[in-house]
Formats: structure tokens, C-alpha cells, sequence
């Protein structure tokens, strides 16, 4: 085992540094003292060795990674991914030959998981504590004789180590730091001594990967706009918001357009058509989205050919007076084909009429949100507007945080994501926290032919249910993944659904 030490406190106060070195760990397997050198640091430091048989040490941690972060209103109860699982393990090999009296763990899934190869190792039953009254834990810690372990949460651990007298030092990044393990070494004279290790695949490589790895391409539906008010006011105000956003951020999009939302009274409206110009003259992107938006598991195969093909025709225009062609095809609700006959059928007709299939990854109920959004700035109720706006952002993380996983389960990697949003006014008043979000995440905004530029858009698709469906769940279903692949996915926040008259 490697040691190194990464910083050197500035006063007494402050915890102690140290870094396990996960490669020199797991190139000896058979290490028999993995943390002697940790406790021959902690004695230099006591200098006291009689002292030293009369203290007790407590660890403390983070559950490890999982499916997606845990930070969403009434958040469901998710395992472990593979890197988390991973760090479990390690964590008992790295304590194997220490002394371990007592393991504390909350009833979730994820510190279960995170403390379950410990426990199992040293045949020591897991104590569950309520992770809300952490004062009653650390009281019964304090009369407690002998080495614990107490797994918790991001929100939880650092607090912690307070309580027992420790230095947490700076608080724990919630989204992608899971490799501090505090230990406490208590004195009989009530000094504790703070040591943090960082242990496992390293917070601060995960974060440069990320940073260098992430792209997406930004890909809006439903154009010139999807609202319950039908002016031609509304339509140039949201579409104005959408464009001034993007125009700001150097952020590149594409808008797929429904061309009978540019008729009024069944008559062509200038107007309307203008606001496709408007979206070239940003710089942005147009692709079909049918004419009527129709459901190609709700009508035959020659009806949505035909549906296409009337759906070309004026964005062609102004696509040509730009110097630029027709090559996207998006799915209104993402329905590709329900038989295996419909979606060979849909496949060769697109690739006769030489377009370019747009899919999504990822894949949310925005216009969930969209939809109780309008309606309550038809009402006038401005709070609610706000409390969905705020719930809004949030939520997007969190899909965006589980279709990460997804794909470094399926792919080992992070792959090229495409997001679906739709051109309404809750994106034009929220577009520009949305992008801020994932600027936030490491992600580099790409045009849709960048990203399809990603080898996984070659992976094969035969799904033929009748959702809508991600391409990320589209491919592993095509490969036969087990069904707990798909667990733990984010839902619409219930006030959401209820203020939208919406069920998910």
C-alpha cells in the first residue's frame, strides 16, 4: 500500500490528509496490515503510546457511488452502481485486519450496501440509526468501548465527526465525492486526533474526467412553440426567449418543427413562418418533426410517410434560402414503430428520403412540468410558477445524473448525450438556469451531428414496445439486460403531476 501524505495542516485544529494509493492496494491483494502505517501516524502524532491502548478509533464515510445521486424531493431508495460496489469491497479489505467492534449504518439501501462486505467479513451485525437524530447516535457512540464504523450520507458524515469531536474540514461535494473515510482516534483525556483518508477511485480524477468527457447536443421540439395560447404574440415571445438564450450561451440547438402550427385558420401564416427564419438566422438547426405530430403506433405506416413528407415543405423553403438542407427526422413521442414490420418499414423509408434519425438519452417529463407551468400563468398564480420553476432545474439534474449512470453501465463510459426539451415558456423563462446546470456537470455543448459522432449511436435497436422510451433503455433492451438495469429512475415530483392534471 501506497501512503502519501497531501497536505500539511496549517494549525492543530485541522484534520490530517492522507491518501491511500487504490492502485498499489489492489496490485497486492494479499496486504495483510493495509492500515498499520494509518495508525503509526496517528501514534507520531499522540506521542503517547500507553495512551494510545486506552483510546478507541471510530471510522466514518459516505455511502459509495450509485445509480444516480440521492438529491431529489422524496428521492426513491437506490443501490449501488459498479464503481460503488467496488468501493464497498475495498473498504473491507482495507479493515480486514483491524479491530472492528460495532458497524452503524442507515436503513438505505445505498449504506447497506456500502458497509454489507464489512460486516459479512467480520461476522458483525450492522446497527441501523436514524440518520436525523444524529445527537442520539453520537451519544451512544461516546459510551461505547472499542473501534466503530458509521456509514452514512454526504449531509450527514461531516456533521458527524463534529459531534464526536472531530474536524470534517470542508464540506463533502453530495454529487461526486464518495472517498473520504474520517478516522477519529479518541483519547481517555477526551482529546480526538481527525485523519481523513481518501480511499478508492479518487474524487478529484472523477472530476477531471468528467470535465474533459461530457458533451451533449441541445435538441427542441415541437416548433415554433407548444402552448395553450395560440397568439402570434406568444409564439414570437417564447421563441424570442429561446433564441436570445442560446444566442448568449454560444449554445448550438436544433428545433424540430410541426408545420401545421404555422397555418391559422388553415392558412399559412407568414408570421409563423418568419420565427423558422428566425431560428436559422441564430444559427440554429431545423429538423421534421411531422406535420401533425402523429402517433406512428396510432396510425399505419402510410399515413406517418405521408405525415413526414407534408412536414417538409416549408421548412424546406427556408432552409434553402440559407443554403441548407433537410436532414433530421425526430419521432413525435418517440414511437418508432410498435411491430418489428412498422419499424423496418419507417427505417428504409427515412433512409430513402436521406434523414438522419435524431434519438434521445435523455429522456424526462418536462412536459409535465411545462404543462402545470402555463396553466398556472393562466391563473396568474405566481407562486406556484415558481415553486414548479424551482422544482424544474432539480429534477433535470437528477435525470441527467441517472442517464450518466446508465450509460457507464451499459457502455463503461460516458457516451454523447442527446437531450429532449420542447419550445414552451417554461424553457423560455428557465432555459439559461438549465444550461447553467449542466455547465455545472463538466458538459460541452455540441451540435446533434457531434454527438451522433459517438459509437454507441450505432448500437443496435429492435425495441417495438409501445413507450417512448430512451435510446440508452432502447439499447439495452436490444442487448437483454437484466431488468434491474432500469431501477431507480427520477419521477415527476407529485405536486407537479397533480398541477398539470398529468399522471407520469
Amino acid at each position: 500500500m501506497g501512503l502519501n501524505w497531501s497536505s500539511n495542516p496549517k494549525t492543530a485544529n485541522n484534520p490530517i490528509y492522507l491518501t491511500l494509493s487504490e492502485t498499489k492496494m489492489m496490485r497486492k491483494p494479499n496486504h495483510n496490515c493495509p492500515l498499520t502505517v494509518v495508525f503509526l501516524a496517528l501514534a507520531l502524532l499522540i506521542c503517547s503510546t500507553k495512551a494510545n491502548t486506552q483510546s478507541s478509533t471510530i471510522f466514518l464515510l459516505r455511502h459509495g457511488e450509485t445509480v444516480f445521486p440521492p438529491y431529489q424531493e422524496n428521492p426513491p431508495n437506490p443501490h449501488l452502481n459498479d464503481a460503488g460496489l467496488e468501493r464497498a469491497r475495498l473498504l473491507a479489505k482495507m479493515l480486514r485486519s483491524e479491530q472492528i467492534d460495532h458497524i452503524f449504518s442507515t436503513d438505505y439501501r445505498r449504506t447497506q450496501q456500502t458497509i454489507a462486505p464489512l460486516s459479512e467479513a467480520k461476522n458483525i451485525p450492522i446497527t441501523v440509526y436514524n440518520g436525523r437524530k444524529l445527537e442520539d447516535l453520537a451519544r451512544k457512540i461516546k459510551g461505547l468501548r472499542g473501534n466503530i464504523v458509521v456509514c452514512g450520507h454526504s449531509n450527514t458524515t461531516g456533521e458527524m465527526v463534529q459531534l464526536l469531536g472531530g474536524r470534517p474540514g470542508e464540506k463533502i461535494d453530495r454529487q461526486t465525492e464518495f472517498d473520504r473515510l474520517y478516522v477519529l482516534h479518541q483519547l481517555p483525556n477526551g482529546q480526538t486526533h481527525t485523519v481523513l483518508l481518501r480511499y478508492g477511485a479518487s474524487y478529484q480524477r472523477q472530476t477531471a474526467t468528467a470535465t474533459v468527457q461530457r458533451k451533449i447536443a441541445i435538441t427542441i421540439d415541437d416548433l415554433p412553440a407548444v402552448t395553450l395560447d395560440k397568439s402570434n404574440a406568444n409564439y414570437q415571445d417564447i421563441t424570442d426567449k429561446l433564441l436570445s438564450t442560446l444566442e448568449k450561451t454560444q449554445v448550438p440547438a436544433i428545433g424540430f418543427v410541426n408545420e401545421n402550427k404555422l397555418y391559422r385558420n388553415n392558412r399559412l401564416d407568414p408570421v409563423r413562418l418568419d420565427l423558422l427564419r428566425d431560428w436559422l438566422a441564430s444559427g440554429m438547426e431545423l429538423g421534421n418533426h411531422g406535420f401533425a405530430h402523429k402517433d406512428y403506433h396510432r396510425v399505419s405506416f402510410r399515413e406517418f410517410a405521408e405525415d413526414i413528407k407534408k412536414g417538409e415543405k416549408y421548412t424546406n423553403v427556408v432552409l434553402k434560402e440559407q443554403g441548407q438542407q433537410l436532414k433530421y427526422f425526430r419521432h413525435p413521442f418517440l414511437h418508432t414503430g410498435n411491430s418489428s414490420d412498422k419499424q423496418l418499414q419507417l427505417t428504409k423509408f427515412l433512409k430513402d428520403n436521406n434523414y438522419v434519425v435524431a434519438p434521445v438519452t435523455i429522456d424526462n417529463a418536462e412536459y409535465i412540468f411545462a404543462r402545470a407551468y402555463e396553466l398556472a400563468l393562466q391563473s396568474a398564480d405566481q407562486e406556484l410558477m415558481e415553486k414548479i420553476g424551482n422544482a424544474y432545474i432539480p429534477y433535470m439534474e437528477q435525470k441527467t445524473a441517472y442517464f450518466e449512470s446508465q450509460s457507464r453501465m451499459l457502455f463503461n463510459r460516458e457516451i454523447s448525450q442527446t437531450l429532449l426539451i420542447h419550445a414552451n415558456a417554461l424553457n423560455g423563462d428557465y432555459l439559461d438556469e438549465l444550461l447553467q446546470m449542466y455547465q455545472r456537470r463538466g458538459y460541452q455543448f455540441v451540435s446533434l451531428e457531434e454527438a451522433l459522432k459517438d459509437p454507441a449511436y450505432k448500437s443496435p435497436d429492435r425495441f417495438t414496445g409501445d413507450g417512448g422510451i430512451t435510446w440508452l433503455h432502447r439499447w439495452a433492451i436490444t442487448k437483454g439486460v437484466d431488468r434491474s438495469f432500469y431501477k431507480g429512475e427520477p419521477t415527476c415530483p407529485e405536486f407537479v403531476q397533480n398541477a398539470a392534471n398529468i399522471r407520469e
